[in-house]
């Protein structure tokens, strides 16, 4: 089999000098201009062009992050060619195998992209101003389901992760399982307001509870039922709070109740329930966390290889 070319950039600087250096009917041609083939499957610079640009495209349509899609057009621009040729491999096998993506698949797919649309006009102004169609759209997709599908029954399927696997990584990566320090703390928070008179009110009640805690701090939960106007912290660790927060939260012991802290946007009083050191999460805690890092190691793993066995079994030729 000929060797698949690993970078692609060249082709894009090609793609634009055809558009804007050569006459019209130069450009056409050139876009005809053969640059793969698939087994007997031409790919041709124009189906190259459009496989980008449809990508580009539907990337914008579903209303991905701007750096998200630098990123992902980014690595086309190395490696757009060898997807490409991969993509065609895999429908290919999916022919082979009889998978059919059923039309409520696709219309399912259309109808979340839609989602993201005020109106179904604003929908085909998007894909219009893309100089695409709804059919362009639905091909596509209908492309991405064909793959989905194959790779799911071809590799994701067949990927087996025993419970032992699991233990084995638990204990040989128990510096990536540490907990950092907690606070379990309950709290009473009233807000202040635009008015400093209605302010200093609100301040004046904060100090009254906060007179009643002296004399009695197990009345805090009761106390901040009646008074509190939000729900209690909850365990906290440092970097979730506001430094002024949490510097006073982590020094408390449990049992203690903290003096007011004025924030923003009002007042708070703060008392530790419990105290949790650093200690290592036990691994019924990260036992799915630690099988799904396990599974997306062996998918990278065994789609690579699934691909190059397709690759092996096939006639790939990049032209020059």
């Amino acid at each position: 089999m000929p060797i698949i070319l690993k970078a692609n950039r060249c082709l894009f600087i090609v793609i634009l000098c055809a558009f804007t250096i050569f006459p019209t009917n130069i450009a056409s041609a050139f876009e005809d201009k053969l640059i793969a083939v698939v087994n007997d499957e031409l790919i041709t610079l124009r189906d190259y062009t459009n496989y980008l640009n449809q990508a580009y495209s539907q990337l914008k349509l579903e209303g991905r992050p701007i750096e998200e899609i630098k990123m992902i057009m980014s690595d086309l621009e190395l490696n757009g060619l060898q997807k490409l040729v991969e993509d065609k491999l895999i429908i290919s096998e999916g022919q082979k195998k009889g998978v059919e993506v059923k039309e409520a698949a696709i219309q399912k797919r259309l109808t979340e992209i839609k989602s993201s649309y005020a109106s179904e006009r604003d929908f085909l102004d998007a894909i219009l101003s893309e100089g695409s169609t709804v059919t362009d759209l639905r091909q596509k997709i209908e492309e991405q389901l064909t793959i989905k599908f194959v790779v799911d029954m071809e590799v994701r399927s067949k990927i087996v992760i025993n419970p032992q696997e699991v233990t084995d990584y638990y204990n040989g990566h128990f510096e990536e399982f540490q907990l950092p320090a907690r606070v379990k703390v309950d709290s009473i928070f009233v807000s202040n307001s635009t008015d400093p008179k209605e302010t200093q009110a609100k301040l004046d009640k904060v100090v009254n509870v906060l007179s009643k805690l002296m004399k009695n701090k197990d009345d805090f939960r009761e106390l901040a039922e009646i008074y509190s106007e939000a729900p209690p912290l909850g365990f906290i660790e440092k970097g979730q709070l506001q430094p002024i927060i949490e510097e006073t939260i982590f020094k408390l012991k449990e049992g203690d109740i903290s003096s007011i802290i004025e924030v923003n946007n009002g007042f708070y009083i703060f008392k530790v329930d419990k105290k949790s050191p650093p200690e290592l999460a036990e691994l019924e805690m990260v036992k799915e966390e630690i099988s799904n890092l396990i599974f997306r190691k062996k998918f990278s793993e065994n789609i690579r290889g699934w691909l190059d066995e397709l690759k092996n079994n096939a006639f790939i030729e990049i032209k020059e």
